[in-house]
């Protein structure tokens, strides 16, 4: 595996586990809570983290993705928070957060992502291989966690 490819990699890795600390450190009734001045709460970043990371390398590349659809219709692009108990949410969004870079990591060694659709994001990036979303997935995460610290000082937690 290429240098790049690893240091993006180990970076979702130490990304992830700060988006993990946030939401272990807020009280779970604030994680669904949406302060003054957002449009979401941070259950949503979290689980629209999870979401976009699976559609920009696995959907692109045209192979069904393992999270539950009612996850993916929840968080992704152009959903909306609701406010209540995070529920079964908290606990699925928790795990793929935790498990997925290790997965992505492994099909990527693989060569799973042989196949990959173009796809201009909402940035006016355009994302041609497997490489590019993986880079572009990270700067994504990083915009998505400013937000969540954000948040989480909005909410005085």
């Amino acid at each position: 595996m290429e240098s790049g490819i690893r240091f993006a990699l180990g970076a979702l890795r130490t990304t992830r586990s700060r988006v993990l600390e946030v939401l272990s450190s807020v009280p779970e009734e604030s994680l669904t809570q949406i302060p003054t001045g957002f449009n979401n709460h941070l259950l949503w970043n979290a689980g629209h983290l999870l979401v976009s990371q699976h559609l920009l390398t696995y959907g692109l590349a045209g192979i069904p993705i393992s999270l539950p659809q009612n996850l993916v219709d929840g968080y992704r692009r152009g959903s909306h928070a609701l406010e209540g108990p995070p529920g079964d949410a908290l606990r699925l969004i928790t795990r793929g957060l935790l498990e997925s870079p290790d997965q992505l990591k492994a099909d990527y060694k693989e060569g799973v992502f042989a196949e990959f659709e173009p796809y201009t994001t909402s940035f006016g990036v355009k994302i041609t291989n497997i490489r590019e979303a993986i880079m572009f997935n990270n700067l994504h995460e990083g915009i998505h966690f400013g937000y969540m610290l954000a948040q989480k000082r909005a909410l005085g937690v």
